[in-house]
């Protein structure tokens, strides 16, 4: 059996984040559909319960109660705290943001990628736009918002 590994290769291209600024809007559109693409996609594979895609718990430091415990079992019960209903679990990033989206240097083919998928797991649907709004609160990009209202 193999443990806990961590995969890396650097993806030519650029954050998201950096390249915005240099988009127009028609490439800033496609950016955005494209990722909510990829996260609908995601959502449709199913968990059976909160955590991790290993079927542990996953290290999401906005859902454990009480805040900054690193007892990262009581994700659920920071969820419910929240009032999310914690029936049904979607496959979620639990990063998403322009930041982990990497895009061509010079836009031509469109090719996106999402990269940091440590905390990703299987989460509530419904769970990211809570967490969109708090960290909106602490200037998370505008990316997210429209992420959001498409997702």
């Amino acid at each position: 059996m193999i443990g806990p590994s961590l995969f890396m290769k650097r993806l030519p291209g650029r954050a998201l984040d950096h390249a915005w600024p240099t988009l127009d809007e028609s490439w800033e559109r496609y950016h955005v559909h494209a990722a909510v693409d990829i996260c609908r996609g995601m959502a449709e594979w199913k968990g059976d319960r909160v955590g991790g895609v290993d079927k542990q718990c996953v290290p999401e430091c906005f859902l454990v109660t009480p805040p900054g415990s690193k007892i990262f079992s009581l994700v659920p019960v920071g969820c419910e705290a929240i009032g999310t209903d914690c029936s049904g679990v979607v496959f979620y990033h639990a990063d998403l943001g322009p930041a982990n989206v990497i895009v061509e240097d010079d836009p031509k083919s469109g090719k996106l990628e999402i990269i940091d998928f440590e905390i990703s797991g299987y989460f509530p649907r419904g769970l990211h736009q809570n967490q969109v709004s708090n960290r909106q609160r602490d200037g998370f990009v505008c990316f997210c918002i429209y992420v959001s209202d498409l997702v």
